[in-house]
């Protein structure tokens, strides 16, 4: 297997530094690393540049949102590599990249396995699912290692989507046919103070990508988003 490593930072120069060091430690197993920054102009450019880590490929320049940011990498990641995003103040596990090197699962087309997810550098808990699960809800997408091809032959994320595009483009995989492989190994290590684990509206994206994949009735999907909606306004009252 040859990875392809892909950073999505912008304005974080605290976050970048976490997610640099661990690419550099594992830099002899990771086939090529690819920075996208939006136009950062908090310092975190300056960060990236003085590390120790010498990116493949660093662009900076302002974008239309995360997923327009990832779907920028993908397309210059390496033909047959299989691509992981590592987005920035998030970091891989000691020496997995060196395990899955040598492993033997390159033949599959999306390897993804645990992770450990942390808030204000405690840790939470460690959690991974098969894709067995995946009607239910997204598997862990920073755990995720998908081919290049795939992203070629579903046309990367929907940039519709803001906060919940991952889980739309894994159910368009699992439906094309593609071969997943679930190991119960951490792969990566999650920093939940990102946009889409605070947001109302990833929820919202979610049911709604579940209401067009059939796997919600239309009438229990709206009454999903209204009890959001009123769950949020409640919330606000009590403040």
């Amino acid at each position: 297997m040859k990875i392809s490593v892909i950073t999505i930072v912008y304005n974080d120069a605290k976050g970048i530094i976490k997610t640099l060091d661990s690419i550099y430690l594992q830099r002899q197993y990771v086939d090529e690393y690819i920075i996208i920054d939006g136009g950062s102009t908090d310092g975190t450019v300056d960060v990236i540049n003085q590390s120790n880590v010498t990116p493949d490929v660093f662009i900076t320049e302002s974008d239309k949102g995360i997923y327009n940011a990832m779907n920028k990498g993908w397309r210059l990641a390496s033909e047959g590599n299989h691509i992981i995003f590592v987005n920035s103040s998030d970091y891989l596990e000691n020496n997995i990249c060196k395990n899955l090197v040598e492993s033997k699962i390159d033949r599959f087309d999306i390897v993804h396995g645990l992770a450990r997810f942390i808030k204000n550098d405690e840790v939470l808990y460690v959690q991974g699912r098969d894709v067995k699960y995946l009607s239910v809800r997204m598997i862990e997408h920073p755990t995720c290692l998908v081919r290049k091809n795939v992203f070629i032959e579903l046309n990367g994320f929907d940039e519709l989507y803001k906060l919940s595009s991952d889980y739309d483009f894994m159910l368009r995989a699992k439906a094309a046919g593609f071969k997943f492989k679930f190991i119960e190994k951490i792969i990566s290590n999650f920093d939940l103070g990102g946009a889409s684990s605070n947001s109302i509206l990833g929820a919202i994206e979610t049911l709604k990508i579940k209401y067009k994949y059939n796997m919600l009735s239309k009438s229990s999907c709206a009454f999903r988003i209204l009890q959001l909606r009123v769950t949020k306004l409640m919330k606000s009252i009590v403040k």
